[in-house]
């Protein structure tokens, strides 16, 4: 709504980089787990230290910060600029979020390799979520 009403980019050029956002989410899902699954920051975080699913978590979530960051504070104000703008943005914080996504939940996965336990965990997180959710309103 920022960039809409205080930067007066048109709302539908916004509506098209989201509809476009939702099908990159299909690739992008499938880039983040592959880059995951083959291990490629291996060089710079050992896997036998690190695992493969932290140093995705470590390494992406300043970078996302970072750009929301710099979503929120844009170099320019004028309206064409601040549509790449925003749809760059977006294109990155999608990869952040979906890399983070992938690699809490497959780490789960692998830290607790029964059914049983994985259910105990995502109970637990629920419970925790509700909690937190109902002191936040």
């Amino acid at each position: 709504q920022v960039y809409a009403v205080v930067y007066k980019v048109p709302v539908d050029s916004i509506l098209y980089v989201g509809i476009a956002m939702t099908f990159w989410n299909i690739v992008n899902n499938f880039v983040a787990g592959t880059l995951q699954d083959k291990e490629t920051l291996h060089w710079l975080f050992p896997k036998e230290k690190f695992g493969r699913r932290a140093p995705w978590i470590i390494t992406t979530t300043p970078v996302g910060m970072a750009i929301v960051f710099v979503l929120w504070y844009p170099p320019s104000v004028d309206p064409d600029f601040l549509l790449i703008w925003f749809t760059v943005a977006v294109f990155f914080i999608n990869f952040v979020i979906s890399t983070l996504l992938i690699a809490g939940n497959a780490g789960v996965a692998e830290l607790y390799p029964f059914k049983e336990e994985r259910l105990r965990i995502d109970l637990w997180a629920l419970m925790w979520s509700l909690f937190v959710g109902f002191f936040l309103l």
